[in-house]
């Protein structure tokens, strides 16, 4: 039976496998130290930036801001009545200098004060999912003591290592296909950023993928297996698979007869 090669096509691909990672990750902590009287989300939930996620006991900090408004209004008022006497000597300039300088540091330590007592109140800094909560009502934090962690996971960025022989195919901007063994399915991207420098082991360069992720159905972590394609043709030879024969010996070679035209 006679089988015929054909040339054949197709847009240039390469396939590369890697992991799944979030768009980012934030982990979020109080500025100032206190008791927490309030936690909102728990692990697993969605939460929006700017929204109110912990908040500490504002007493203290509350009366602080009080206290400095208090002092600060008092020095404006000392300053403002000798502005006046001092075109006619009767305040020196130093002594008037003194006053100026001390409602400057007033108005200061108020403006700090009310910071502090906005600080009581932690919001998500980016929307996304509570990857992990380390805080519960009643327990007293430090500031900057780790209180949740965000992730954000749409998209997801899927980090593969591309051949050195194949990086230069690739194109900012070009689609992607990324399957999730994990999952069984498949889902669309395109690639994000090429990286400059191969890994001296592997001689592979990192490429990552965005992969719009709305229902949250990949998760970091999770192994994937991404095509990449370009605009780029190239040409291969197509012999029916009826015409490959496969030797069983030692080698297991894999082998294509060629017809002779003289039928030899």
């Amino acid at each position: 039976v006679a089988h015929s090669a054909t040339l054949s096509t197709r847009a240039w691909s390469t396939t590369a496998s890697g992991i799944v990672q979030a768009n980012s990750t934030v982990d979020v902590a109080f500025q100032v130290p206190g008791k927490i009287v309030t936690v909102g989300p728990d692990e697993g939930q969605i939460v929006r930036a700017g929204q109110e996620i912990a908040t500490v006991d504002a007493t203290e900090y509350r009366l602080a801001v009080e206290q400095a408004s208090a002092q600060a209004d008092r020095a404006a008022r000392d300053r403002d009545r000798n502005q006046p006497l001092l075109a006619s000597g009767g305040i020196a300039p130093a002594d008037m200098d003194h006053l100026e300088s001390g409602a400057r540091q007033s108005a200061a330590a108020a403006g700090l004060a009310k910071k502090r007592l906005a600080d009581t109140r932690l919001d998500a800094p980016i929307s996304g999912i509570i990857a992990r909560r380390a805080i519960e009502v009643g327990a007293t934090v430090a500031a900057g003591q780790p209180a949740f962690t965000i992730v954000d996971l749409d998209p997801v960025r899927v980090r593969v290592g591309v051949p050195e022989a194949d990086v230069g195919h690739v194109t900012t901007g070009g689609p992607a296909m990324v399957r999730i063994p994990a999952l069984d399915t498949t889902f669309a991207g395109r690639v994000s950023l090429i990286g400059v420098s191969a890994d001296p082991s592997t001689r592979s360069y990192t490429v990552e993928i965005s992969v719009p992720n709305p229902a949250r159905r990949l998760r970091a972590g999770m192994v994937a297996e991404a095509t990449i394609q370009t605009k780029e043709n190239r040409s291969a030879l197509m012999v029916p698979a009826s015409a490959v024969v496969h030797d069983g010996g030692v080698n297991a070679s894999t082998i294509v007869y060629v017809l002779d035209h003289d039928g030899a």
